[in-house]
C-alpha cells in the first residue's frame, strides 16, 4: 500500500485540518507517503463466527523508530548496536536514491567507525558514496570519499590514499575549504604510516592553509600537531 498520511500520533481531524487550511491559509499538518505491506486470512467458522489475522509493516514509522533507536544508542557510545538500527532503516528505505538514504548510509558508516569495525565502516561509505552519485552531489560524493579513506586507512597503510585523493579532485572549485583541511589531514596520516614524511609534510602544509580559509581553529589545530610530529620525527625543532 502507499498512502498519504500525518506525521502526529494524534493530528487534526480531516474537517479541522481542512478548515484551517481554508481560513487561515495554513495547514498544520506535516505529511508522508506511507509505504509498507499487510496482508490477512480469515476463517468462516460458522455462519455467526468468523476468524480474521491480519499484519500490516509500515515502513516509514520502521524507519523513524530504527533512527530514533540508533540516537539512543550512540548516546551512550553503543556504536555497534547503533549501526544494527541504522541498518534497518535503511534497509526500510524506499530503493530510488534521495537524501534520506543518503545520510541513513552516513549514519551507518559513522557508527562501525566508531565501533572500530573499519571493514563494515569503509562498505557503508561506498553505499552512501553510491546514493550521493546517484544525486549527483558532488560535496556529499567529496565526504563520503574522505570517510571512505579514513576507515580504509584504518586497515592498513596507504590503503585510503586513493579514496582522499577523488575527494580532493572532486573538492576543486567547490569553495569546501574546512572538507579540503579534512582531506589534506588525512593524506599526512596515511602518507605518515607509510613513511613518506615529505608527501605529509606537504599535506599538513595544504591543510594548515585550508584552515585559515575556512576560519576553523579545529582544523587548524590538528593542522599544526601534524607539522610539531613531522618536525620532531625529522630532528628539526621548531623556530
Amino acid at each position: 500500500y502507499s498512502e498519504l498520511a500525518a506525521f502526529e500520533d494524534h493530528p487534526l481531524s480531516p474537517s479541522e485540518s481542512g478548515w484551517s487550511a481554508f481560513l487561515l491559509q495554513r495547514d498544520y499538518r506535516d505529511y508522508y507517503d506511507r509505504r509498507g505491506y499487510g496482508g490477512q486470512v480469515w476463517a468462516q467458522v460458522s455462519r455467526a463466527l468468523r476468524l480474521e489475522l491480519s499484519r500490516r509493516r509500515d515502513e516509514e514509522r520502521t524507519v523513524r523508530y530504527a533512527l530514533q533507536a540508533a540516537a539512543h544508542a550512540s548516546s551512550v557510545y553503543a556504536h555497534e548496536e547503533a549501526a544494527t538500527y541504522y541498518a534497518l532503516a535503511f534497509a526500510a528505505l524506499p530503493t530510488a536514491a534521495s537524501d534520506r538514504r543518503l545520510a541513513v548510509a552516513e549514519g551507518l558508516g559513522d557508527a562501525w567507525f566508531l565501533a572500530a569495525s573499519f571493514d563494515r565502516a569503509a562498505d557503508a561509505f561506498a553505499m552512501m558514496l553510491a546514493e550521493a552519485e546517484a544525486l549527483g552531489a558532488r560535496r556529499d560524493m567529496a565526504r563520503a570519499y574522505r570517510k571512505m579513506g579514513e576507515a580504509q586507512s584504518e586497515r592498513g597503510a596507504g590503503a585510503g590514499l586513493g579514496s582522499f585523493e577523488n575527494a580532493l579532485v572532486l573538492l576543486a572549485g567547490l569553495n569546501d575549504a574546512l572538507e579540503e583541511a579534512m582531506v589534506h589531514r588525512g593524506v599526512c596520516a596515511a602518507a605518515w604510516r607509510m613513511g613518506q614524511f615529505d608527501r605529509c609534510r606537504t599535506a599538513a602544509e595544504a591543510a594548515v592553509k585550508a584552515g585559515m580559509r575556512a576560519g576553523s581553529p579545529g582544523a587548524l589545530s590538528h593542522a599544526y600537531r601534524m607539522q610539531a610530529a613531522l618536525l620532531r620525527t625529522s630532528g628539526l625543532r621548531a623556530e
